[in-house]
């Protein structure tokens, strides 16, 4: 089951959606749901599920380090007594299988019976985080500068650049706000795939009008998935980084009172797609995050290997500083006045040139007529 749309919005903090749940979600009471939301401040990622069919919204938060960064420590309390709450503490084992993650611990559930029970069990997975030892990392930026073409550079290094397993295959998705589009008659030419490391434009989905400008727009932006070219092991003389580019081409903005504006565009998934033997067991794994925007690009025998950003890059959005028409300038006025002057003596060009051709059809008509009299 894949999501049925997408939607990106550059949101930079939760604190909102915090105190909407804290204000309008939570009783006045209930200070633990206040407690819960607040929590969501400090979450590594955070999941939002609406079901259509019964009208719930699941929130699914993770935290990858503690609250006081030393250890754990959670007050859990029933509300109801026809409410249950499911607890478990688990940890990662090892496991033969590449393709399963192993897990033991305990579980129990509030409500029912409070004494934990050894459990053990283990789980095919779709997304898999690349080992560290592969010394796998990539890092995005943009060419300066900018301007009204800007090029997305994506940066691997190539001597640790090789595929996890043989059937793995490396893609780029890339979400895009409404401001840039991407011109995909321009990876057609296998000339200039090669010369940007890429194989193929395999999907390109939302807003792709080359021609409107961003404020007719009426779709969030467009998205787009890249299989990559890498280094082969015959090559000589590589160098040290293999680097990825991709054109985007920027629609024209609104006027504004400065002559550049600054637009957040967010760094591309980076990861391996390689062929899974047990595909078909991968729907059952509780731990997986669903509807990434691309697993229903790929078959359900495909599990995915990501690559992780290089650290210590912060926030993984580039600001970049496009040139809109600058309202202040002298010259904007005339470029109005210009535009519409054009329009105008192109219209009476086109005009004059449809009178004179009905014009001298009649005159032919005439003498056609005369001489045929």
């Amino acid at each position: 089951m894949s999501s049925s749309s997408q939607y990106y919005a550059h949101v930079p903090e939760l604190s909102t959606l915090v105190s909407y749940i804290q204000t309008q979600l939570c009783k006045p009471s209930a200070q633990s749901c206040k407690d819960a939301a607040s929590s969501l401040l400090s979450a590594s990622s955070l999941d939002i599920d609406y079901d259509a069919i019964s009208h719930a919204v699941t929130f699914t938060a993770y935290w990858a380090q503690p609250p006081n960064s030393k250890s754990w420590t959670e007050a859990i309390s029933l509300s109801g007594r026809e409410e249950t709450i499911e607890i478990g503490a688990l940890i990662h084992e090892p496991n033969p299988d590449p393709e399963d993650i192993g897990f033991g611990g305990f579980l129990t559930v509030l409500g029912q019976d409070t004494s934990p029970k050894p459990t053990q069990f283990q789980t095919a997975t779709r997304h898999y985080p690349l080992s560290p030892t592969s010394n796998q990392s990539y890092k995005t930026r943009f060419s300066i500068p900018t301007g009204l073409h800007p090029t997305l550079l994506i940066t691997l290094p190539t001597k640790s650049l090789t595929p996890p397993a043989p059937t793995c295959k490396l893609h780029a998705h890339l979400t895009l706000p409404s401001t840039l589009i991407l011109d995909k008659y321009q990876f057609t030419d296998s000339l200039f795939l090669a010369s940007s490391n890429l194989i193929a434009l395999k999907s390109l989905s939302g807003a792709t009008d080359l021609e409107a400008p961003d404020w007719v727009v009426p779709q969030w932006g467009s998205a787009a998935l890249f299989s990559l070219a890498i280094p082969t092991p015959s090559s000589s003389s590589l160098p040290e980084d293999w680097q990825i580019s991709i054109p985007l081409h920027l629609r024209y903005l609104p006027a504004s009172q400065n002559s550049h504006t600054s637009i957040p565009v967010p760094w591309p998934a980076i990861f391996w797609a390689c062929r899974a033997d047990e595909g078909a067991k991968m729907a059952s794994n509780p731990f997986d995050r669903r509807n990434l925007g691309y697993e229903a690009l790929f078959g359900d025998k495909t599990r995915f290997m990501h690559v992780p950003p290089e650290e210590g890059q912060g926030e993984l959005i580039e600001w970049i500083k496009v040139p809109v028409l600058y309202l202040g300038a002298t010259s904007a006025r005339w470029i109005e006045v210009g535009t519409v002057g054009t329009v105008v003596i192109a219209f009476l060009g086109l005009c004059w040139v449809l009178f004179k051709g009905l014009k001298g059809g009649e005159t032919k008509r005439e003498t056609y007529t005369k001489k045929k009299q």
